[in-house]
C-alpha cells in the first residue's frame, strides 16, 4: 500500500513540473512577432522636413525590404515589369521615434530594425549636429552597434534613390562597398560603435564615410563614395578627400590594401606599388614646452606594374623604389594632418594616446584646452618599407 502511495505522489509531483514547464514556455513567447507582421528594414535616412517653416520636424526614410524580394508580375496587355526587392517610406515627426511610430499610419505592418545594416544622415542634419537623433538609436534594444553611419551630400532619401548596381537593395549594395573598402583604403569604416566612441571623446574627432549621388543623362542614379565627413562634437565641419582619407587610415593602421603610385628611379615613369598591409604605432612625449607625436608605420608591397624600362633587379633600385614608397606615405599623413588642423578636429585620437600613457598628464590641463594644443603639436612620420616581390620579371617587356 505504501508503494501505491509514493507512486502516486511522484506521478502528481511529475504533473505538477510538466504543467509549469508548459506555462513556462507559453510564458516565454507573450511578445513573439510574426514575421508576415513585420516590414524588414535595411536602411534608414534622416532629413529635415523641409515642409515645416517654424521648427525643423524629422523626415524619416526607410527602405524596406519586399516579403517575396522583388518579382516578375504579369502587367496588363500581357507584358512583364520587374518589381523592386525593396520599398521606400516615408514619415515625419518631432523625434525619430515619433517619426517611426507614424509609419503605422501608412504601413500594414510594424517597422522592425534589427536587420538595418544603413544610418544615413543628410548633409543639414550632419552640419546642424546629430547628437539628438543618436539618442534613439542607442537606446533601443533593436538597433544593432555594427550599422554602418553615412552621411548624404545632400539628402539622406536621395541615397536610397539611387537603384544602379550589382545588388537588388540600396543598403545591401552601401554596405558591401564599405565592406569592401580595403582594396584601395580610401574610405573610413564607421560603425555606430565607433562613432559614438568618437563623438564621446573629449579630443578623438568622429568620422563617418561621404556618400554622393550622380545622374548621366539616360542612366539610373548611381552612388559612391566621394570622401570622409570630418565632426567636431556632433556638428559637420568639413570633410577630407580620397587621398586625405588614407592619410587618416595610415596614422589608425587600418591601411590593409589599395595602390601607391611612385615615380620611376629614373624618374622616366610611374611604378605602381600593391599595399599588402601595414601597421602604425602613436608614441607621444609630452614636454614642458611642446608636445611630439612620433608616428610609426611599417608597410609591406608588391610591385604591381611600371611604366619605365628601368630594371628593378638590383638592390639599389629597389631602396629607391622603398624609398619613394615611404615618401608617398609621409606625404598622405601630413595632407590629412593639415586638413585636420584646418579644421581644428583631432581625427587621428592623439590626446587619446596621451591620456592612455598618463592620465595624470592629460588632466592636468590639457583636458580643457587640447584643441588649441593638437594645432602645436609636432608630428613625426617615421615609415618604414618593404618591397617584398617583383611579380614574374624584373623589369618591363620592350623590343630590342
Amino acid at each position: 500500500m505504501k508503494h501505491i502511495i509514493r507512486y502516486k505522489h511522484f506521478i502528481l509531483v511529475f504533473l505538477i513540473v510538466i504543467n509549469i514547464m508548459i506555462i513556462a514556455l507559453n510564458a516565454g513567447c507573450w511578445s513573439r512577432r510574426e514575421l508576415d507582421h513585420l516590414a524588414i528594414v535595411s536602411g534608414i535616412g534622416i532629413d529635415f522636413n523641409d515642409d515645416v517653416s517654424n521648427s525643423p520636424q524629422v523626415r524619416l526614410t526607410a527602405e524596406i525590404i519586399r516579403p517575396q524580394g522583388g518579382k516578375q508580375n504579369s502587367g496588363s496587355g500581357g507584358s512583364n515589369s520587374s518589381e523592386k526587392a525593396f520599398l521606400n517610406l516615408q514619415s515625419t515627426g518631432k523625434s525619430v521615434f515619433d517619426a517611426l511610430r507614424n509609419f503605422t499610419l501608412e504601413s500594414s505592418r510594424r517597422l522592425y530594425i534589427s536587420h538595418n545594416e544603413l544610418l544615413v544622415f543628410g548633409y543639414d542634419v550632419a552640419k546642424d549636429g546629430v547628437r539628438d537623433y543618436l539618442d534613439f538609436f542607442t537606446r533601443d534594444y533593436e538597433t544593432r552597434r555594427n550599422t554602418w553611419v553615412i552621411i548624404s551630400r545632400n539628402k539622406a532619401s536621395d541615397i536610397f534613390a539611387a537603384n544602379e548596381g550589382l545588388e537588388n537593395v540600396t543598403a545591401r549594395k552601401i554596405s558591401r562597398i564599405i565592406e569592401t573598402a580595403e582594396a584601395t583604403s580610401q574610405i573610413a569604416e564607421v560603425d555606430l560603435q565607433e562613432f559614438l566612441q568618437r563623438m564621446l571623446s573629449k579630443s578623438r574627432a568622429p568620422v563617418a564615410p561621404i556618400m554622393d549621388v550622380t545622374q548621366e543623362e539616360g542612366k539610373n542614379k548611381k552612388v559612391f563614395v566621394s570622401g570622409t565627413a570630418v565632426f567636431n562634437r556632433d556638428r559637420l565641419v568639413g570633410e577630407l578627400d580620397r587621398r586625405e582619407t588614407r592619410g587618416l587610415l595610415w596614422v589608425t593602421g587600418e591601411v590593409r590594401s589599395g595602390i601607391v603610385t611612385v615615380d620611376c628611379p629614373g624618374n622616366e615613369g610611374k611604378i605602381s606599388i600593391e599595399i599588402l598591409g601595414s601597421e602604425s604605432k602613436i608614441t607621444p612625449q609630452v614636454n614642458e614646452d611642446n608636445i611630439v607625436m612620433n608616428v610609426s608605420i611599417r608597410a609591406e608591397g608588391n610591385i604591381g606594374g611600371q611604366m619605365c624600362s628601368e630594371s628593378l633587379a638590383s638592390n639599389q633600385a629597389m631602396k629607391i623604389v622603398e624609398q619613394e614608397f615611404s615618401n608617398a606615405i609621409k606625404q598622405e599623413v601630413f595632407a590629412a594632418l593639415q586638413k585636420a588642423r584646418e579644421l581644428n578636429a583631432d581625427i587621428f585620437g592623439f590626446g587619446d594616446v596621451i591620456y592612455k600613457k598618463d592620465n595624470s598628464i592629460w588632466k592636468a590641463g590639457l583636458d580643457r584646452e587640447w584643441q588649441d594644443y593638437f594645432n602645436a603639436v609636432e608630428v613625426n612620420v617615421i615609415p618604414e618599407t618593404k618591397i617584398l616581390r617583383t611579380g614574374l620579371i624584373t623589369k618591363t617587356p620592350k623590343p630590342e
